[in-house]
């Protein structure tokens, strides 16, 4: 079984390296024995011979009218290469940045900005946006066929593809960095900024095999690598004792299974109970204890009420003497003695008309 995988694989690499590419994927023939230009091959043919104790595979394609021989050994080398675990984290990263949303599928919009942006600023020789957007448009048309939209395992081979024209040996560590470097140019390129990473008009075609048999191992050491780190911060957080009562009641929550981890749940609820609140979140009022009554107890056991009496306002006011005047003068509220001045004024009018009727 394993033996049919791997020459299904390695039938697959040919089928790859025999695409009518742009010039921008084919200038760099490393893996290559040999190359005949000849206008006499007629019709495509692959076939698969044996030289001096070396297998050799010979290709003749009429449309580039040429006859190439590879050596097995060498398309094995460039499967070992492009299955190398290291490049394949960084190619994934590069996929989440063009597809964070985590879609089956990028569209071709995002697939020709992105070839394009490499062709004309990664490879040297192309100039001319022109020209750029003419190849990134014949090989969106190759590897997207009929198909609206790319799935990684699509798009894993058109960009190895592509990393073979910009690396210049067979090292995989340098794959690795090429990706890395392409990552961060397109992060930071005025392009990724504008383009629409969300549309799903792509993907109303019926579902493809998104990834390959050979990349689950990798898939699950990316996902617990996520999962281990969220974990490790949250375990310095909680002792290992609450760690046993809380991970049980957030691993129930069915909610965010597809977006969130458990790590990050736990998070989570680390911080609703460690957050703090001021007192006016709760809207907590005080009462003035001069708006309650004091109770007091007498010697023989009665109960009173005393009501404390309120204290005239005092207001700070302006001295008006000056209207210049910034000086602040404490001045109190007194009750109005308007009525005891006229009663005693009428007194004092009885007494006089009183003290002049006896004198008379």
């Amino acid at each position: 079984m394993e033996d049919l995988n791997f020459e299904l694989s390695l039938s697959h690499e040919v089928n790859i390296i025999t695409r009518n590419y742009s010039p921008m994927r084919l200038c760099n023939h490393k893996w290559l024995l040999s190359h005949n230009e000849s206008f006499e091959v007629k019709q495509f043919l692959i076939e698969y011979k044996e030289v001096s104790d070396e297998q050799i595979i010979i290709i003749s394609d009429p449309k580039k009218h040429s006859v190439d021989v590879y050596k097995r050994s060498h398309i094995l080398r460039r499967l070992q290469v492009k299955r190398n675990e290291y490049l394949f984290k960084a190619i994934y990263s590069f996929w989440t940045l063009i597809n964070p949303f985590r879609l089956r599928a990028i569209s071709k919009q995002i697939y020709i900005n992105t070839s394009e942006f490499i062709y004309r600023d990664a490879i040297a020789p192309v100039q001319s946006e022109k020209l750029s957007k003419k190849y990134a448009l014949q090989d969106a048309e190759i590897d997207f066929g009929p198909n609206h939209g790319l799935t990684f395992t699509e798009f894993y081979d058109s960009f190895f593809n592509c990393l073979d024209n910009l690396t210049k040996s067979a090292l995989a560590s340098e794959y690795s960095r090429m990706t890395k470097a392409i990552h961060a140019d397109i992060l930071n390129a005025s392009f990724f900024k504008t383009i629409r990473l969300n549309s799903k008009l792509h993907l109303t075609e019926p579902h493809r095999q998104c990834y390959s048999i050979w990349m689950e191992p990798y898939l699950k050491a990316v996902v617990s690598f996520k999962d281990k780190r969220a974990s490790t911060s949250a375990q310095n957080l909680l002792s290992k004792d609450l760690t046993s009562h809380f991970s049980p009641t957030l691993l129930t929550r069915t909610a965010m299974k597809n977006t969130r981890t458990h790590g990050d749940l736990l998070l989570r609820k680390i911080e609703n109970m460690t957050k703090t609140y001021d007192s006016d979140y709760f809207k907590i009022k005080i009462r003035s204890p001069r708006s309650r009554p004091i109770q007091s107890t007498a010697g023989d056991g009665e109960k009173r009420i005393k009501k404390i009496k309120k204290e005239p306002k005092k207001l700070d006011v302006l001295n008006k003497t000056n209207p210049l005047s910034t000086e602040i003068v404490k001045s109190g509220w007194k009750g109005s003695t308007i009525i005891e001045g006229v009663i005693q004024g009428r007194k004092v009018l009885l007494k006089d008309i009183a003290n002049k009727e006896i004198a008379l």
